[in-house]
């Protein structure tokens, strides 16, 4: 049962980009597993108080690592993050504040810190640190944003965005990792991350608007759920192109006008006016968008990545669904 968060707020974020180099990003998925069961999952933690990062704090006595991790985690920030053009110090702070060996297997957790994408179970990996923190940067999160993960995995990228934010939510379509991440996560004490167990392309309209979404699988283009989910002037970056061919990690941002087109549409009773402004944009996937809406535009790359496709589809914990396709 869904529980009512109360987490601390945290500072103030300073905007920025990052440096456009090349990375490789990174959750593999499975293919989907026959027809998803009406409804989702939600986990959410207990609730437990958890320390800000402008306070340069862990969030609980679990979440704390011992002293090699903890510098590990430090020479990861300053050469791997820092040293390539991450300079917003809250995004620095949060990934030096995530162990990031607590979200791994055993197995993986000697190479934690190398700035490499890691293997989980289910043939699922947690993205680069590189990647993690670009993307966040790319947010421009706020204390006060609500944030949607599509793609939770170990729940780390979530967790890092729950110090930078009031709120997360983070879906994942593979349930014994939806409630592996959400035990993980509320044994570090991060009260204010929710996983959910759910098909990301629709996103989770339950706890919409959010004020900022990222995507953790390549799709052609933006699935209209997720950018119709965004609050006016969100942020939202996935990496688009072709699942066997170039793939960009894209930041989008959703303008005014658009809201204003939407809202003039609905008034109008739905009837469609011009087809979009006319400048660059990609279209959303998906049948949510009309012919008039104005189609999201795409504000920046960050660089090129390599991710599997986004795919639809729930699997349930314990065992896959029958009749996979």
């Amino acid at each position: 049962e869904q529980r009512t968060l109360n987490p601390q707020v945290l500072g103030s974020s300073p905007r920025g980009g990052t440096d456009n180099r090349t990375a490789l990003g990174t959750r593999e998925t499975r293919a989907p597993q026959g027809n998803p069961p009406d409804g989702a999952a939600v986990f959410s933690g207990p609730m437990r108080t958890h320390d800000a990062v402008n306070n340069h704090q862990k969030p609980s006595r679990s979440g704390r690592s011992g002293g090699k991790s903890s510098a590990d985690r430090s020479r990861m920030v300053n050469r791997q993050l820092a040293g390539r053009g991450i300079h917003d110090q809250r995004v620095l702070e949060a990934m030096r504040s995530v162990p990031r060996e607590k979200f791994l297997p055993p197995s993986q957790r000697r190479w934690a810190y190398a700035d490499r994408a890691l293997l989980l179970s289910h043939g699922q990996t947690v993205s680069q640190p590189y990647v993690v923190a670009a993307t966040l940067q790319a947010l421009e999160l706020t204390p006060n944003c609500r944030v949607l993960e599509v793609g939770a995995g170990s729940g780390y990228a979530a967790a890092v965005a729950g110090l930078l934010a009031k709120e997360v939510v983070a879906l994942e379509r593979i349930g014994d990792l939806a409630e592996s991440a959400r035990r993980r996560l509320a044994d570090l004490g991060y009260v204010n991350v929710s996983v959910v167990w759910a098909d990301g392309i629709s996103g989770y309209p339950e706890r919409s608007p959010y004020d900022a979404v990222f995507v953790s699988a390549a799709a052609a283009s933006v699935p209209a759920a997720l950018f119709e989910q965004l609050t006016e002037g969100g942020r939202l970056v996935a990496p688009v192109g072709s699942s066997r061919g170039h793939q960009d990690l894209a930041v989008y941002r959703k303008q005014k006008e658009q809201t204003a087109q939407k809202s003039k549409q609905t008034a109008a009773g739905g009837e469609s006016g011009d087809a979009g402004s006319g400048e660059t944009g990609d279209e959303t996937e998906g049948s949510g968008r009309t012919a008039g809406d104005a189609p999201p535009r795409r504000n920046d790359v960050l660089f090129p990545v390599t991710f599997v496709p986004l795919l639809p589809g729930l699997e349930r914990p314990g065992k896959p669904l029958s009749g996979a396709g």
